[in-house]
């Protein structure tokens, strides 16, 4: 197994209700050619945890990326730097897409191509 990739962190906290404008620089460094792009944020699922972000000009969203702005007091029970690791070994085995960059509350990483399941599908093998 390879050593843990080194991801980029800014001391930065992240409000939800005004992601768009405390996320820019952000985005910015890590997608340096959204620098002078309309960027749309869309939530994913009803919690306000996940977003996607792409470019207005992009009309695949697949191409984005997803933030993740961990709840209020969530590190009373769970360690998100072992989260991170985590995923940091699930990106090795690529079974999960890497996280680009950390922040105090959260983190970006590449959008992760999938499927939307429905409850009527039957599982195969």
């Amino acid at each position: 197994m390879s050593a843990t990739t080194i991801i980029p962190h800014e001391t930065v906290e992240i409000d939800v209700d005004s992601l768009e404008l405390s996320t820019g620089r952000l985005i910015c460094l890590i997608r340096p050619s959204w620098i002078s792009k309309n960027l749309i944020f869309k939530p994913l699922g009803t919690d306000n945890i996940y977003y996607s972000i792409f470019p207005t000009s992009d009309e695949d969203e697949q191409h984005g990326a997803v933030i993740k702005v961990y709840p209020a007091n969530s590190d009373v029970y769970i360690d998100h730097q072992k989260e991170l690791q985590l995923i940091d070994q699930l990106v090795q085995h690529e079974i999960a897409p890497p996280v680009l960059l950390t922040f105090t509350n959260g983190y970006i990483s590449n959008y992760a191509l999938g499927k939307t399941l429905d409850n009527k599908e039957e599982h195969t093998q």
